[in-house]
């Protein structure tokens, strides 16, 4: 799965570009693992989700790589989460892949 940009809602005002650049990670590599992908600075307060766009999807299925659609090319993960000033927080998202595939 390739990510070129992760967004979060300002309360308030509109979204804010959370990280700008292209990120690629393989779901099933990471079963079970945690892994830091990248960092942001954001500003202290309340988020209710964290909307990442995904342009690629790649599936290899029956040995074959094959793309696959995300629709809007954004997922919309929500959850509530506070930031405090000079503070790292970690947030963490549980993809269940054999859930969020479906075969058309």
């Amino acid at each position: 799965m390739t990510t070129d940009n992760i967004e979060v809602p300002v309360a308030g005002e509109d979204w804010l570009t959370a990280i700008d650049e292209e990120i690629t990670f393989e779901l099933l590599a990471l079963e079970g693992v945690e892994a830091v992908f990248d960092t942001a600075e954001l500003p202290a307060g309340k988020y209710t989700q964290v909307r990442p766009s995904i342009p690629e999807v790649q599936i290899e299925k029956d040995g074959e790589l094959i793309t696959a659609e995300v629709p809007s090319d954004t997922i919309e993960l929500v959850g509530n989460f506070e930031l405090a000033d000079g503070q790292t927080t970690f947030i963490s998202f549980d993809f269940e892949v054999d859930k969020s595939l479906v075969d058309r």
